[in-house]
């Protein structure tokens, strides 16, 4: 069960460091540190969408990368159009999440397993990089930005002082805007995870029948918590738009989906190791390790074939000094046999020692 925060004295160390590199990194970094450091910001934000929607949701996600090529397009095209970057970095945040929660309610409320979300979230990536790059000719804009295809969007506004479009943050600026917003969504995360509905997702995310049997609507809190790690990702997306004050059809490659799923992979073998061992490589090798020792012993919890009564009684007349009855071995259950002839089966809760024999 995660901490409450007044007690998770980790949520503050890392708020505290967090608040220490806004304001200080500015002054001791140069130009160059400090524009490089601001490109690790913006993946940090990409990474804890995914380590929300993965590590604590349970949901097996390859499609980050449409969330933020998404929130990217939106923020080149609406401020564009707008001259400022107020509104368009919220509809960066708005318009992944509406269609993550679109794409969710349908898989989710479609019951599809958790492979085929995988699967399904990264034909999603793929048809929006594939149809990006067809956008080269100029009929392709949206009212004065033009997609550019594979060209990409160049000249993206940067990012504004609110109600004034003409006061520009420079580079030192935005990297303190960019560590606020990091900052934030991490506080904001913490604070869902630490609530009623965090916990319950977190629950559903370590055996989703049991919470479905305890009246909880599994599929509405996964498409919630889809509909949340997507807005965030557009978020981060239109943070590199504004940075790199250029955007093209790679932020939907698998580039971005990679550098995605190995920033969150951390936080999802953390969660996963502590409460079911198959998610730590370490307890899976230690198990297959047990499995070849005693492959005789990998089935049924009754596999002791001279019986738990039968154990009893010998023990009884040892005791009353009378000679124990000859252990009779038990024959083999028909696919007991069957499956031996296959191999050894795989099972999740084998017996603590080998089988007596006679």
């Amino acid at each position: 069960m995660e901490k409450t925060l007044a007690k998770d004295i980790g949520f503050y160390v890392m708020l505290g460091i967090g608040l220490a590199v806004m304001f200080v990194g500015p002054v001791v970094w140069d130009l160059f540190e400090i524009m490089q450091i601001t490109q690790y910001v913006v993946l940090s934000v990409y990474a804890l969408s995914l380590a929300y929607i993965w590590g604590f949701g349970g949901i097996l996600s390859f499609g980050q990368a449409a969330f933020f090529g998404l929130g990217a397009y939106t923020f080149a095209v609406a401020s564009i159009n707008m001259g400022e970057s107020t509104l368009p970095f919220a509809l960066s945040f708005i318009l992944p999440a509406a269609f993550g929660a679109a794409l969710g309610y349908f898989m989710f409320y479609g019951r599809l397993s958790d492979v085929y979300l995988g699967v399904v979230t990264m034909v999603v990536t793929l048809i929006f990089w594939k149809l990006i790059n067809h956008t080269a000719g100029p009929e392709y804009s949206i009212g004065d930005a033009r997609l550019g295809g594979y060209n990409g969007i160049p000249s993206i506004p940067v990012l504004n002082v609110p109600g004034d479009p003409a006061a520009w943050l420079d580079p030192a600026q935005m990297f303190q805007v960019f560590m606020g917003i990091l900052i934030v969504v991490y506080v904001f995360l913490r604070v869902i995870i630490a609530s009623d509905f965090g916990r319950i997702s977190v629950g559903i995310r370590e055996n989703e029948t049991r919470s479905s049997l305890l009246g909880y609507d599994v599929r509405r809190h996964k498409v919630i918590i889809f509909a949340i790690g997507s807005g965030i990702a557009g978020m981060a997306g239109a943070m590199w738009a504004t940075y790199q004050t250029f955007i093209d059809p790679n932020a939907f490659s698998l580039e971005i989906v990679g550098q995605g799923a190995g920033l969150g992979d951390g936080g999802r073998r953390r969660h996963a190791g502590r409460s079911d061992p198959r998610g730590d490589p370490a307890a899976v090798a230690v198990a297959e390790a047990r499995h070849a020792a005693h492959p005789q012993q990998l089935c049924h919890p009754r596999r002791d074939h001279d019986g738990a009564g039968a154990a009893a009684e010998r023990a009884s007349a040892h005791h009353q000094g009378a000679d124990p009855a000859p252990v009779v071995p038990r024959p083999e259950p028909d696919d007991l046999r069957r499956h031996r002839r296959k191999g050894p089966l795989r099972c999740l809760t084998p017996t603590s020692s080998p089988p007596r024999t006679s």
